[in-house]
């Protein structure tokens, strides 16, 4: 972490009335209708964009808005789309990124010689992983070869050509993601996520959302363009002036602790097996520092010099959104299995959980369970005890589940409003 987050001092942690991100999130919220809990999606937009395109804060931060179709995430990037510094598509192909083609004039169509310095903004996903899941990790494989600004790539027709390019990248897609990243993890881990929908509505809730959204259809045109503009120039209020000079906010240390927590569970809990076989888990640096800087955009974006709990709040949502569906449900079924039975069995440990007790609270099949225990086992996140039956109980490891219990992820907050309804 930077030498900003190691400073130890008190500071004013008071939240500007009329930040530039209030602004954002009360245009969006009366645009969209958004629920209570995804008033917090144009917070992680806004702070997203920030960290792409302040000076100081040189680490991407790519960003995935998950959610079910029709639920809005597209209106939510919609904004970007005419941003003087954004490159708005609708879609990608295996080789838009880097070509490895000439035009007849010789030139290179790489789509990456556009972008350095911008924000690309592709407007969804999903299509790509449904009918092409193969072109879909070539796509995400280019991608994370260019993450960290320089890339090159041979071709027999072009020769070597070398790119220096340092972007950000959001898209949009459907929850059908989770189950293309169970099998390429190592291919879309430079991405963080944020979820919308997350919570099931009643049926009034979602009709009286449906009338809303009837009622301003007449008027679109003037509120996408009212939305666009409020979001647009409270991203060139906070850019405006800054320099590589500019001060970072401060970050109390209790703050850089729990930051340093987060990136190492999600670093550990995201790890995939590779055709069955366990891996070893990225280290954190990167996470880190991309979360680090996420904070720091939030803060700079709230019009604060120092990180308050707000900044930790929206960073538990991104970590808790970036695990797949299906692991936060046996995360959060482990976790909390342990808080109601700490002791049961007489000597300060909890008896744990067996794959057919973990697959009735979390719905996910015994198969993928047993996968991904074995790969937490591997990595020492989990510990395991035989028993009879040829069952196998598992539980959460005494260090990792301080680590979980310090960094609030799986308690109730904003980020968590309640985890014993999240939707299944």
């Amino acid at each position: 972490m930077n030498q900003e987050s190691r400073i130890e001092i008190p500071c004013d942690t008071t939240t500007a009335v009329t930040s530039s991100m209030d602004r954002v999130v009360e245009t969006y919220d009366g645009a969209l209708g958004l629920s209570a809990d995804d008033r917090m999606v144009p917070r992680i937009l806004l702070s997203t964009c920030v960290a792409n395109l302040h000076p100081r804060l040189p680490e991407p931060v790519w960003l995935m808005i998950i959610g079910p179709p029709g639920g809005s995430k597209t209106e939510v990037l919609r904004p970007l789309k005419d941003y003087r510094l954004c490159e708005f598509i609708s879609s990608l192909t295996e080789n838009a990124l880097l070509s490895g083609f000439s035009s007849e004039d010789g030139e290179d169509p790489s789509f990456i010689l556009r972008l350095d310095g911008k924000l690309l903004v592709c407007k969804d996903m999903t299509t790509l992983i449904h009918e092409n899941p193969v072109k879909m990790s070539k796509i995400l494989g280019d991608f994370r070869d260019a993450f960290d600004g320089f890339c090159a790539k041979p071709s027999g027709r072009a020769g070597l050509r070398s790119y220096h390019a340092t972007f950000g990248f959001l898209s949009a897609v459907t929850p059908s993601i989770d189950a293309f990243n169970e099998e390429n993890q190592q291919l879309g881990e430079r991405f963080l996520s944020v979820r919308m929908s997350r919570y099931p509505q009643s049926c009034e809730s979602e009709l009286s959302f449906l009338t809303g959204v009837m009622n301003k259809s007449h008027d679109k045109a003037q509120w996408r363009a009212s939305l666009a503009e409020v979001f647009t120039n409270a991203l060139e209020e906070v850019l405006d002036g800054v320099t590589d000079t500019s001060p970072l906010p401060e970050v109390p240390a209790d703050k850089a602790r729990q930051v340093t927590v987060l990136a190492y569970l999600l670093s550990k809990f995201r790890a995939t097996p590779i055709r069955g076989n366990p891996v070893d888990a990225e280290i954190g640096t990167r996470l880190l520092q991309q979360l680090t800087n996420l904070g720091h955009a939030h803060c700079l974006a709230g019009q604060r010099d120092c990180w308050n709990d707000d900044d930790l709040e929206l960073l538990r949502r991104v970590v808790l959104d970036t695990l797949t569906t299906h692991r936060r449900r046996l995360l959060m079924a482990l976790y909390i299995h342990q808080i109601k039975h700490a002791g049961d069995n007489g000597d300060g440990q909890y008896p744990g959980l067996t794959v057919p007790r973990m697959e009735a609270l979390s719905r996910v099949s015994a198969a993928e369970i047993t996968s991904i225990m074995n790969q937490y086992c591997y990595t020492s996140l989990m510990t395991k005890e035989e028993l009879s039956g040829a069952l196998t109980r598992y539980r959460i490891a005494d260090d990792i589940f301080s680590l979980v219990w310090e960094s609030g992820l799986f308690s109730p907050g904003s980020h968590l409003p309640n985890p014993f309804i999240e939707r299944k």
